[in-house]
This record gives structure tokens, C-alpha cells and sequence, in this order.
């Protein structure tokens, strides 16, 4: 069976002197796993359009237990991801992370659209990286189906007090008279990195990186979603681990 989907290169393998195993992050068929033959020969037009980070349009033919690449045509090389150590960090991060949480074998038109955007942000325009990060992982994670609850403290209802936490272990919100102090789990957020933590839940996907912070706020804000990416998946990230090194 064929199979006409766009999707992004995610990692790339080589396999013997002219082929390849690459996964891709596709619009119609999830994460899959697909060989490239001839894909390292300098004339094969499928060379470009297999490397990771690039956006194409592939036609792939569907076997009982593997994926073949029979065509692909470059939609978008995301060259200047390439630019800065930082940045190519941040996108393998990114990566790494559409890895572990996109589903195999289900449509995945909002993931490819989040990463898709995620990247063209840290390559092509001054947002904040940091920004960035925060945003595609609490979007990422909400969207594979562990959304923290926002709304409000979870024990008296209330929308907002001087001082309210987040329980990393129950992805809950909490005021400060409901909240518990021997949960080590909890965050306290300023009034600034709530809003924006909602900002980046709750709000249409095409205003989801439509907000600034302070510096000190981005580094909050930062902390916050990957210590919940981290506790909710139960993992390491090789990837994030040498971009923390780097920065």
C-alpha cells in the first residue's frame, strides 16, 4: 500500500554504504520508522530531503513490517537551525522529545504542526528560544494527553491568589492556603508564569506563542515545564541534558 503524507525527518541512520533508516514525524501515519535506498548517494534527489530537520512531502510504500521511502521532495530545509550550537541543540531537543511522546500509526497533524512551528520560531525569527522550549514542551505533553489542570486551586476553587503552586505530581494547582508544604514536587509560580502556562494551554493553537516575559520569568517558566516533562515521562533526555551543558 502507498502512502502520501507530508512529515519531518526526526533522526536519520545509516545503514550499509548507501542506505538509510530515518524517522519520520508524519501528518497522517504518526511516527514511523522508513528505509531510504540510495538515500547517501550525492545524485539521488531523495539525499536532501531525508536529512533530519527537513520538511517534505513522501511517498512511502507500506508493507506488512517496515515502510520504504520510494519518493520525497523537500518541503522546508530549516537550514539555519544549523547556525548556532544552541540552536541545533534546541531542535535535536525538540526531536528527542516528538520521539518519546507521538503516537505510531495515528494521524499526528497538530504534533507535526507544533514542531513544525517550534522550529521556524528558534531558526528564523528573534522569540525568545527559551520561550520556545517552554512552549513546545507544555503543548506537547498536554497534547499527548497529560494536560495539567490550570483552572484553578484544586482545593477551594479559586482562580487566583497572591501565591499560587504547582504539584509536578498531580499536575495540579494549588493556592497558597490549600497547598501543602511537605509536597517537594511543588512550584511556587509568580502571577506572570501562571498566565502564561495557561496562555499556552487553554488558548487557540495559533496564539500559542503570542506572549513575553521578563528574563527571570522565562527562567521560571522554563524550569516549571520541563520539571514537568521529566516527572510526567520518567526519563532522561540526552538531548536536553547537553543543551542545559551548552547554555
Amino acid at each position: 500500500m502507498r502512502v502520501e503524507t507530508s512529515g519531518i525527518v526526526l533522526y536519520e541512520q545509516s545503514i550499509g554504504e548507501k542506505d538509510k533508516l530515518i524517522t519520520i514525524l508524519t501528518q497522517k501515519e504518526g511516527i514511523i520508522r522508513a528505509f531510504v535506498r540510495g538515500a547517501k548517494k550525492l545524485s539521488d534527489r531523495k539525499s536532501t530531503a531525508t536529512q533530519q530537520f527537513c520538511y517534505s512531502n513522501f511517498s512511502i510504500y507500506k508493507g506488512k513490517e517496515k515502510f520504504t521511502v520510494n519518493e520525497a521532495v523537500p518541503i522546508e530545509i530549516f537550514f539555519n537551525l544549523h547556525k548556532e550550537i544552541q540552536t541545533l541543540a534546541l531542535a535535536q531537543y525538540f526531536c528527542e522529545l516528538s520521539l518519546a511522546v507521538v503516537p505510531q500509526n495515528s494521524e499526528a497533524r497538530d504534533f507535526l504542526r507544533l514542531i513544525l512551528n517550534s522550529l521556524h520560531l528558534i531558526a528564523n525569527t528573534k522569540k525568545d528560544p527559551m520561550i520556545v522550549k517552554s512552549v513546545f514542551e507544555l503543548k506537547l505533553i498536554s497534547m499527548a494527553g497529560y494536560m495539567p489542570d490550570l483552572v484553578a486551586c484544586k482545593g477551594c476553587q479559586c482562580y487566583s491568589k497572591s501565591k499560587m503552586y504547582f504539584c509536578v505530581d498531580n499536575a495540579s494547582l494549588y493556592c497558597k492556603d490549600c497547598f501543602a508544604e511537605e509536597n517537594k514536587s511543588a512550584i511556587m509560580l509568580p502571577p506572570g508564569v501562571l498566565t502564561a502556562m495557561r496562555h499556552i494551554i487553554y488558548s487557540e493553537f495559533e496564539k500559542i506563542f503570542s506572549f513575553n516575559l521578563s528574563e527571570e520569568n522565562i527562567k521560571n517558566l522554563s524550569k516549571t515545564t520541563e520539571k514537568y516533562i521529566l516527572y510526567t515521562l520518567n526519563r532522561r533526555f540526552k538531548t536536553l541534558e547537553f543543551l542545559k551543558n551548552i547554555m
